[in-house]
């Protein structure tokens, strides 16, 4: 779960929620304890972004590179037979696929 410090800071402070870092004590209710936890969260979003910036520049240069195959199908070229379009999916179709039919409608 990611904390918004602006917007989850009234659910942490209504919770008594403290983060014990290093052996330090950090209290979304006083200043400090605020200015630590909107750093993090802070770091976080930029983490984030870094990781955005990476995952599209790596898939704009992997079709030069012919390594960019997309999303592989779930399903085996032996299971994809089995199924019938537009028809509703059975729990006992998940069991024959191999998937959990805790899962099915």
């Amino acid at each position: 779960m990611i904390l918004s410090g602006e917007r989850d800071r009234p659910e942490l402070m209504a919770s008594g929620a403290k983060l014990s870092l290093g052996g330090t004590l950090h209290d979304p209710a006083d200043p400090m304890g605020r200015m630590f936890l909107n750093i993090l969260a802070t770091f976080a979003e930029f983490e984030i972004d870094l990781l955005r910036t990476r995952t599209r520049a790596g898939m704009a240069v992997a079709p030069a590179r012919a390594n960019f195959k997309g999303k592989q199908p779930r399903l085996t070229a032996g299971q994809r037979p089995h199924l019938v379009p537009a028809a509703p999916v059975r729990r006992a179709d998940h069991r024959r696929l191999g998937r959990d039919p805790a899962t099915a409608p």
